[in-house]
């Protein structure tokens, strides 16, 4: 959405969180960098307001507020968290908190006119037509990020100051449907590469697992399509307040992506069978039969922009993409291809966990040496080291996140789970936390 507004020539201010390795305005660079080196011509850039959805105000100072009322007319909300499960205060925390500052700080600068990127599925378990114009309708939600996007939308219609309002609701976001690469490695993507993990198993087996049937549909979008009409939509001048569904009308089955998965990952399985059974879980609600999605608003506004068809060659890259990121390299505990695990706060710290038996504590600065870094919060180390939830279950609710080197995150996670072993049989474990 941002390489597009820019290239069309627009003025885009950005609210940009610093990391603990680069400012603001230094991700928003190493953004720009990409574009060009993707499209071979770089953009015009942003206005980088550095803030925070956490914090009341965004956290700006009086200087960046005045800046915001005197140049800016409308905001797209796209941020948000993740994670499946509640814990240390997420997803709520972002999507429902953060959706609250940033109305407040629109309040303050008399933008009036609000966009917000949501999901299909604050449907929750219902069947059926789910239209457009619809929200609580008393359904039951399968995790905490349905019902805190469910509780962003309620907030949007609630701010009386607004003129106009716009919800998008994207179904599953995929990859560009060209080149099947995205950004990030949450949703399908990781779905698919723990296909990967499990090709050994036959497709009966694995839908028996799943509770479901290979002709189940999965409605998959591609990310270019879903950007490409929302900057349409958001820039419709006199629009009144409206709710978009950007849903596939003709939706993936979930045996067309076995099947492509299976025909690209020919190995044998590397997680056992207990392993296999929390992955698959935490996919159950999002791989069922879907309900049918109303889509008469976006073909009213946005009828030129038709969703592609994922053709066999799509999945195949979308796949592809995504199993670049399951191979397993050999072990390596050469400085720049350690694992790292990174704990934030006055009771964390960073720790070389490349060799269980000899793991120690390492500076922030050596810890962002390694291949790989894993970061978590010291409630979610205690869960880890208690054994009430696994590496890769804490992976894919979005409670532990990892990044380095793609090739080795297959790797680093069996690393992790060794150390966690490890700890497990020498830590003192308390209801009080980890000693």
């Amino acid at each position: 959405m941002l390489r597009g507004a820019l290239l069309s020539g627009r003025d885009v201010a950005v609210l940009v969180r610093p990391t603990r390795g680069a400012s603001a305005k230094r991700r928003v660079q190493d953004l720009l960098a990409r574009f060009e080196r993707e499209t071979g011509e770089r953009p015009g850039s942003p206005t980088v307001i550095e803030g925070d959805l956490h914090l009341a105000g965004l956290g700006l100072d009086e200087t960046a507020r005045t800046w915001i009322a005197e140049h800016c007319g409308r905001v797209v909300h796209s941020a948000a968290s993740l994670a499946f499960h509640a814990r240390d205060g997420e997803p709520y925390r972002s999507n429902v908190d953060g959706t609250r500052h940033l109305l407040e700080v629109c309040r303050e600068a008399a933008i009036r006119d609000f966009h917000l990127v949501s999901t299909a599925y604050v449907c929750g378990d219902r069947e059926g037509l789910v239209r457009e114009d619809e929200l609580e309708s008393g359904q039951a939600f399968a995790n905490d990020y349905e019902r805190s996007k469910f509780l962003s939308e309620t907030l949007i219609r609630h701010a009386s100051f607004l003129d106009r309002w716009s919800v998008y609701r994207p179904s599953v976001i995929v990859g560009d449907s060209a080149t099947g690469v995205a950004a990030t490695q949450d949703g399908l993507y990781a779905f698919l590469a723990m296909l990967g993990l499990i090709s050994g198993e036959t497709a009966e087996r694995v839908f028996s697992r799943l509770g479901m049937t290979p002709d189940a549909r999965v409605n998959l979008v591609p990310v270019d399509w879903v950007s490409a009409v929302v900057r349409h939509l958001v820039d419709r001048p006199g629009a009144a307040s409206c709710t978009y569904h950007l849903t596939h009308p003709d939706p993936t089955t979930a045996g067309e992506l076995f099947d492509a998965a299976m025909r690209l990952a020919p190995q044998a399985p590397r997680v056992p069978d207990r392993g296999v059974d929390e992955l698959l879980a935490v996919y159950r609600s999002y791989l069922k039969d879907h309900c049918e999605f109303d889509t008469s608003n976006t073909r009213r506004d946005a009828p030129e922009l038709t969703c592609p068809r994922f053709e066999d060659v799509v999945l195949k890259r979308l796949v592809a993409e995504s199993l670049k990121r399951t191979t397993l390299p050999a072990a390596s505990t050469e400085r720049g291809r350690g694992v790292a695990l990174v704990v934030p706060g006055t009771d964390g710290g960073c720790f070389d966990v490349s060799s269980p038996s000899a793991a120690s504590p390492v500076s922030p600065d050596e810890a962002e040496e390694a291949g790989v870094r894993a970061f978590c919060s010291a409630a979610t180390l205690t869960a880890l080291i208690r054994g009430e939830m696994s590496v890769e279950q804490a992976i894919y609710a979005g409670l532990l996140a990892m990044e380095g080197d793609a090739s080795g995150l297959v790797h680093a996670t069996h690393v992790l789970g060794s150390y966690l072993a490890q700890a497990r049989a020498t830590t003192s474990v308390s209801a009080a936390g980890v000693s």
